[in-house]
């Protein structure tokens, strides 16, 4: 994620998925000009190609490509988390009074064959949330569902903290003993 636009009352960041959107074009392109060469023939491979390859690939489009986007909005006291695809539009609504701190969450990528092989350290960034339901403890909200490796994470909640920081006029992180 990227931060999109930053103003003492909003903070918008963002992150569109480009690189896959253009190779899954070019996955698709692929298969559909030579199945139109192949056609062009009279090969009944044309329509395999054009079909089968072509469509798996416009359905990872469909499924795949995801533009996510936070918004931290001081006028309206609201925390937007907004995921879209072709298909599915989600979104979480959450009340900024709420919001305590961001922090990045992080696992351990392992090999799928061999659990016990850590391969790298991978985070995604979350927001900590006042419990709204008990009025005492915390909730965790990730952000994205997906897991990065990289300094992404850690750079966009530096940034959400220092605007909370900006915003309330006072250090958002806990004291840590």
């Amino acid at each position: 994620m990227k931060i999109k636009h930053k103003a003492p009352d909003l903070l918008i960041a963002s992150q569109t998925s480009w690189l896959m959107s253009v190779l899954l074009f070019f996955f698709v392109m692929l298969f559909a000009v030579n199945g139109l060469l192949l056609m062009s023939e009279g090969s009944a491979i044309a329509l395999i190609l054009i079909l089968g390859g072509g469509g798996m690939g416009v359905i990872a489009i469909c499924l795949f490509v995801e533009r996510l986007q936070l918004v931290l909005d001081a006028q309206t006291r609201t925390v937007t988390i907004s995921a879209h695809t072709i298909f599915k539009y989600k979104w979480a609504v959450l009340s900024l009074d709420d919001l305590l701190y961001a922090t990045a969450q992080t696992t351990e990528s392992s090999n799928l064959t061999n659990p016990d092989d850590i391969r790298q350290s991978v985070t995604r960034p979350s927001l900590v949330l006042r419990d709204g339901k008990t009025g005492m403890g915390t909730m965790i909200q990730p952000v994205s569902g997906v897991y990065s490796k990289g300094r992404s994470a850690a750079t966009i909640v530096c940034d959400i903290n220092g605007w909370l920081k900006d915003l309330r006029g006072r250090d958002v992180l806990p004291n840590s003993a």
